[in-house]
C-alpha cells in the first residue's frame, strides 16, 4: 500500500532517540532540545480560495527535519507496516537537511 500525502503536511518516521552506556544499557535521551526525523512523504501543498497554488515549503522526501519535542510530542500520529509515523505542518519545522 503507498500512502499519499494530502494537502501541506509532511510524513516524517516517528524518531526514537536513544543513547547507550559503556555496559550496553539503553538509555531514552532526553537531553536534545531538537529530533531529527526523516521525511517519508510530503503533500502538494495549499490553494487559495480561487484554486491560485499558495506554494510548498521546498520540504522534499529525503530531507531531514529538526522538530522540537513539543511538536513531537503532539503531531498526529500514523502507524503502517510495523513502522510509527507523524504528520507534521511547516511552520512546525525549525529547520532541515537537504537530502
Amino acid at each position: 500500500m503507498t500512502i499519499k500525502v494530502l494537502h501541506d503536511f509532511i510524513l516524517v518516521e516517528e524518531p526514537v532517540p536513544v543513547t547507550k552506556t559503556v555496559h550496553g544499557i539503553v538509555l531514552v535521551a532526553d537531553k536534545e532540545a531538537t529530533l531529527k526525523c526523516p521525511v517519508i512523504g510530503v503533500g502538494p501543498g495549499t490553494w487559495d480560495e480561487h484554486g491560485k497554488e499558495l506554494g510548498t515549503s521546498g520540504i522534499v522526501v529525503g530531507d531531514v527535519l529538526h522538530l522540537p519535542k513539543e511538536v513531537i510530542s503532539g503531531a498526529p500520529k500514523f502507524s503502517h507496516e510495523g513502522k510509527k509515523y507523524l504528520f507534521i505542518k511547516p511552520p512546525q519545522v525549525l529547520a532541515w537537511e537537504k537530502a
